[in-house]
């Protein structure tokens, strides 16, 4: 029989399984695996950090934060084929040896990805950190679905005189904070948050910004003038003058839904040293000092409510002091011992423990949400610890928006991770 069949067979196959190969498209497959464990990495890398730092707050070192500057991966591409075998003559004749063909092929690829890392240091970041947190930042993140008593616990260290361990928004203090009657406080607004009895928003607030002016001054040039600084003519109460006004936006507690004679509303009301008789209370920024920014009308009650925010940093102060440390570490003064009036130890989950907790032990931790090495122990957050992880989850939200946008130094490590 002539071979010329069977060999353009054979030849046929091979460019076959050749066109076949060269078609595939690895590319995408290798950039969906890839992206997905980047991104799961860079995850968990914040998140360690993040708990990193507040456990050397605790043991009273500084925080230092690396962000993820870049990720660039090269793939290379290799692909190869072979072809052996043998062609022997009388394939159809009785007793006769067949053809032996055998085609191989391998197609793989190699990743080499670098990954450069950039400390958040300099004056912008750092005024970042220490800035107390605004009162718009709170009512984004209750407006975002955040529990109220969670977000004012953790950035409210003063309202209208009650203290939510103002001492704790800096190192572990030597004496307990005082604290109860502010998480009493929130426990009823967020009673009647769930009620739907309270709500945040936000109200124009039109201001006298100049004195009465004549108005023959007033021109076509001067009201465009006024307009580019963001203020503008308005007339006076006598309709002869006019005066120079700014709006600005002004947040507002207000009842709803019956809550403003509510034992819960009125018990807030009492605490908080509001007038009863109002419905409605503006958020103001506590003056330096203390007890300013509380208007009163003629009653004596207050008819705003004056918050002294935490910073950031202030912030991971306070989480960790709910950081559990080893008996040793305790007996050896690496932290510091809080005591009550009475001399006896303060214990921190008293306060925290409805919010915060992380956890210590000396061998690797099972089921951990986060954990990290530290002074020869594991500090890790439970993964069915959902209250923690939530107030975890709130502090990285914080951080973002008080840092996320700060500028960092120039890149100091530059790691080819690839082969």
């Amino acid at each position: 029989m002539p071979k010329a069949p069977t060999l353009c067979a054979h030849t046929l196959a091979i460019c076959v399984i050749a066109v076949s190969a060269t078609g595939c498209q690895f590319g995408p497959a290798a950039l969906r695996i890839s992206h997905a464990q980047y991104n799961t990495a860079i995850q968990n890398t914040r998140a360690e950090q993040l708990l990193l730092n507040l456990v050397r707050l605790k043991y009273r070192e500084a925080a230092v934060f690396l962000e993820v500057g870049s990720v660039s991966a090269q793939f290379v591409f290799d692909q190869s084929g072979d072809i052996a075998g043998t062609l022997n003559e009388n394939v159809g004749a009785a007793g006769g040896n067949p053809d032996a063909l055998r085609i191989g092929g391998r197609i793989g690829y190699t990743e080499r990805p670098t990954i450069t890392y950039s400390p958040l240091s300099g004056d912008d970041f750092v005024q970042r950190v220490l800035s107390p947190i605004s009162i718009e930042t709170i009512v984004l993140l209750t407006h975002s679905g955040w529990r109220i008593d969670r977000v004012l616990r953790l950035t409210v260290q003063e309202m209208n005189g009650l203290n939510n361990a103002q001492s704790a928004s800096g190192p572990t203090p030597t004496e307990a904070p005082e604290y109860q009657d502010f998480a009493m406080a929130t426990r009823l607004l967020r009673r009647l948050q769930r009620s739907k009895q309270l709500y945040l928003e936000y109200e124009t607030r039109t201001t006298e910004v100049s004195g009465h002016l004549p108005a023959e001054l007033i021109t076509a040039e001067s009201v465009v003038e006024a307009a580019k600084s963001g203020v503008r003519f308005a007339r006076s109460d006598d309709s002869e003058s006019y005066v120079l006004t700014r709006d600005s936006q002004a947040l507002i507690l207000r009842f709803i839904n019956g809550g403003r004679r509510s034992p819960e509303s009125l018990q807030l009301r009492d605490m908080l040293q509001l007038d009863r008789d109002r419905s409605r209370y503006a958020l103001d920024v506590a003056r330096t000092g203390g007890g300013g920014g509380h208007g009163r009308d003629k009653q004596g009650g207050r008819k705003s409510i004056a918050i002294d925010t935490r910073s950031l940093l202030g912030v991971m102060f306070y989480l960790s002091q709910g950081i559990a440390v080893p008996l040793s570490h305790r007996e050896a003064r690496l932290v510091t011992n809080t005591v009550d009036e009475d001399g006896s130890p303060f214990d921190w989950s008293a306060m925290l423990g409805d919010l915060f907790n992380v956890h210590v032990r000396k061998t690797p931790p099972i089921g951990a949400a986060v954990s990290v090495f530290h002074r020869g122990h594991w500090f890790f957050i439970r993964d069915d610890d959902q209250i923690s992880k939530s107030t975890f989850s709130l502090l990285g939200q914080l951080f973002t928006l008080q840092a996320g946008s700060a500028k960092s130094a120039a890149p100091v490590l530059t790691l080819p991770v690839g082969g």
